[in-house]
């Protein structure tokens, strides 16, 4: 089953009236992630987003896909550039004919298990994350995403079978 946990936090008014109202906020948990290195744990920022891509995804795209999230590329390259996440940004906002200006497009990072995120300098298509590692997107001029990549634990080691 496919995790994804999603934390959108409004105008200070309203996280105030939502709080007077007895409401809880949602914040983005780590369980969302994945939980040791069987996966590829997946930070999208766009109020922060978080999945789990079981096993050895191919590519940043297949991780991201696998993690939950819905992916549009460009009409010029449909399936490497991504331009859309869960619909965003709108097409009213972003036709994805070409690639999104400087300014507006979904900056791709990798981080390596323990490590922090590095730039990715291929696409999504051509990205290919260890299991372990974390993919992490975020909206506008090279932003990194708003939260550290997760910490993950190696898998549990299993005891070495007995003969008799």
């Amino acid at each position: 089953m496919t995790q994804l946990r999603h934390a959108r936090l409004g105008p200070p008014l309203a996280i105030a009236a939502l709080l007077a109202a007895g409401g809880v906020i949602a914040t983005p948990a780590a369980a969302a992630t994945c939980s040791s290195t069987d996966g590829v744990s997946v930070v999208v920022d766009s109020g922060i987003q978080t999945g789990c891509a079981p096993g050895d995804p191919a590519s940043a795209w297949a991780a991201l896909e696998s993690a939950g999230f819905r992916l549009e590329g460009t009409q010029r390259f449909p399936a490497s550039f991504i331009c859309r996440i869960n619909g965003y940004p709108a097409p009213a906002d972003e036709p994805c004919v070409q690639t999104p200006p400087a300014t507006a497009y979904w900056a791709l990072w990798s981080a390596a298990a323990g490590g922090g995120w590095t730039y990715s300098s291929t696409g999504a298509a051509s990205l290919n994350p260890a299991p372990g590692s974390s993919v992490g997107v975020a909206a506008g001029a090279g932003r990194q995403p708003g939260m550290a990549p997760p910490v993950v634990s190696p898998p549990s080691p299993t005891a070495p079978a007995t003969t008799s």
